[in-house]
């Protein structure tokens, strides 16, 4: 019985001491969105590292297949920093499922990255290999940011390195991209770091973030949540648990914040959450999908 005792006297701490944190913090930007270019009037496309299923993922070939379809689609992408320091595009921790090097990127400098085919894994529908052998690298952020300077782009710090998270900074100065990027991570502690330097930025929202606002709308408190940062990428489950839910929806809409789904590439589904109001989805097949919301 004592047990039974302690544990509810622990959860009923833990969610009050959530409430008075998450209230104080949430009052002062709480209501008040500010106009940026990721929150439009119109459905966004946004192409899951270029354009996954269209072309080798991660790569100047992926990024201009994109924008070929339209100026306002917006480009997705991953970075992570090589063992001389340069920051490159990378989803995975290793090189092996894209280019079939086991590799890390802490592992090798970036001209030693440059001699890796990006286009080695990329198979189409007939199970060729169209990309093999074509001479594709893995690019440095620097040098997508420069190719693309009209294009928005979204990029998630794949580490929690703090110098990782300074390089990142430098390299959206240098280009002067600083309005037209959203940053994100799963690591809350490198995106906390980023944001407390550049607090003018754009950012998605934090785990530790979405955590305590699906804990609040589990007591049906969700209106005190912070929701504090200005663009939301969501998936519709993570690990079973369903994120996407009308409430919260309901709840990031009221503050006037865009909200995007990934990872969508089935037609229904993309039809059904822009019926649903949701703002954008981040695909694999943004031809197609372009086409499709285009269509109705």
């Amino acid at each position: 019985m004592k047990q039974i005792l302690l544990i509810v006297a622990a959860v009923v701490f833990l969610t009050f001491s959530i409430l008075f944190v998450t209230r104080i913090s949430g009052l002062k930007n709480q209501f008040a969105p500010q106009p940026h270019p990721f929150n439009t009037e119109n459905f966004e496309i946004i192409a899951h590292r270029g354009g996954a299923g269209e072309a080798p993922e991660n790569t100047i070939e992926a990024f201009k297949s994109a924008t070929k379809i339209s100026k306002n689609i917006i480009l997705e992408t991953d970075t992570q920093m090589t063992s001389d320091g340069n920051m490159i595009l990378l989803h995975d921790k290793s090189f092996l499922r894209t280019t079939g090097i086991d590799k890390t990127p802490s592992e090798l400098t970036y001209e030693e990255i440059t001699k890796l085919d990006a286009g080695y894994a990329f198979q189409n529908n007939s199970g060729q290999f169209p990309f093999r052998n074509k001479g594709i690298k893995i690019p440095l952020l620097k040098e997508t940011l420069s190719t693309f300077q009209d294009q928005r782009l979204i990029i998630e710090l794949k580490t929690d390195s703090q110098t990782a998270a300074d390089k990142l900074i430098q390299v959206i100065e240098e280009t002067k991209s600083e309005d037209r990027v959203v940053i994100g991570s799963k690591f809350t502690k490198a995106l906390e770091y980023i944001r407390e330097k550049r607090p003018d930025w754009i950012y998605s929202a934090t785990p530790t973030e979405m955590f305590q606002t699906i804990m609040l709308m589990n007591l049906y408190i969700e209106t005190i949540a912070p929701l504090e940062a200005e663009t939301y990428l969501l998936p519709e489950k993570l690990k079973g648990i369903k994120v996407l839910t009308p409430r919260l929806v309901q709840e990031i809409q009221r503050r006037k914040k865009p909200i995007f789904v990934w990872t969508v590439n089935d037609d229904n589904e993309v039809l059904r959450l822009k019926k649903m109001g949701i703002n954008g989805v981040v695909t694999d097949y943004p031809g197609r999908i372009y086409d499709l919301v285009r269509s109705f």
